[in-house]
Order: structure tokens, then sequence, then C-alpha cells
């Protein structure tokens, strides 16, 4: 068993977690998500992080083709970074911010979310999450990537603006 605790967790866009304990079985399956406030006694197993828990991000373009991208993400506001990052700021537009980097692994990943601090500061952090994680998952599996009982991964956001929920220069992903 494995208990990893951090001051958010990103389970979807309408159900974030402040102050949260995730808890995975010997086989990476979600078993429970608690709140560590509510907790009478701490497990001395559970990792405590700085920043934001959630599922790993997930690139439409590593699974499908694009033109079953364009038909997915037609009731989204679609980003794909992999092609071009525009130094203009990307303002909402009414439908879900979906993000895709073109890849799912975090060192470049890493690569590509200094630059985008500027790019998307109209969106929280949490949109922004569930933008790469919750709405390809979504799209792609038609569930969400952290219930009870899915065998998952996570990452955590770290050195996000946590006060003002946004991007800053110095966020960044890592396994956990």
């Amino acid at each position: 068993m494995k208990r990893v605790a951090s001051h958010f967790v990103v389970l979807a866009p309408e159900d974030i977690r402040r102050n949260a304990v995730v808890e995975l079985d010997d086989n990476s399956v979600l078993t429970q998500v608690f709140d560590l406030n509510d907790s009478h006694v701490e497990s001395a197993h559970t990792l405590f992080f700085d920043g934001i828990i959630s599922a790993p991000i997930v690139s439409l373009s590593s699974h499908v083709d694009e033109d079953k991208i364009i038909e997915l993400t037609t009731n989204y506001h679609f980003i794909d970074f992999s092609k071009e990052i525009s130094t203009k700021e990307i303002l909402p537009n009414g439908k879900p911010l979906l993000i895709d980097f073109g890849t799912e692994i975090p060192l470049e990943i890493n690569a590509i979310l200094p630059k985008l601090s500027i790019v998307l500061s109209a969106f929280s952090v949490f949109e922004i999450i569930s933008a790469c994680v919750f709405y390809p998952a979504l799209l792609l599996t038609g569930s969400s990537p952290l219930e009870i009982g899915v065998r998952t991964s996570l990452i955590i956001w770290q050195n996000a603006d946590l006060l003002n929920k946004t991007l800053i220069e110095k966020t960044n992903i890592s396994s956990l």
C-alpha cells in the first residue's frame, strides 16, 4: 500500500480536494481518497508532497491520429502545444480547455511548462490540469483517470502558485 498526500488532489474538474490523501494498493489500484484533516491518526507511511497531485498527463496525439483528434475535440477549446507555442496569451472561449503537449513524458513536458505560465495566465492551474489530464482521459476511455478501483499512476505538480492557483515559470511535474 502507498499513501501520498498534498495540498490539493485533482480528481476531476469539479472535484478538487484540499489536504487530501490518495491511497494505492500494491497493484497501483486507487483504493481511497480521504481528507487528511478528517483522519484521527496519520499513518507513518503517508508521504506529504508540496503541490498538487493528479493522474498523469494524457496526450491525445500519442493515442489517436489527427483526424480523430479533430473529431474528438469539437466541443473543447483545444490547444496543441506540440506544434507551436505562441507567446500570445490564450483566453477562455466558453468551452472547456483541452491541452495536448504531444508527449506524456514529464521531462519533455517540463521543458514546455515555463513558457506556458504567461500563455495560459487566464486559466487556473486546476483548469490546466483538467485540460491535460482529465478531459483527454475522458475522451479516450470514457471515465475519470482517478476513480476508486482503477489502476493508475500519479504525478505531482510542484512550484505552482497555490495562493493564486496559477502556473509560474518554475512549475514542473514529476512522477510519484
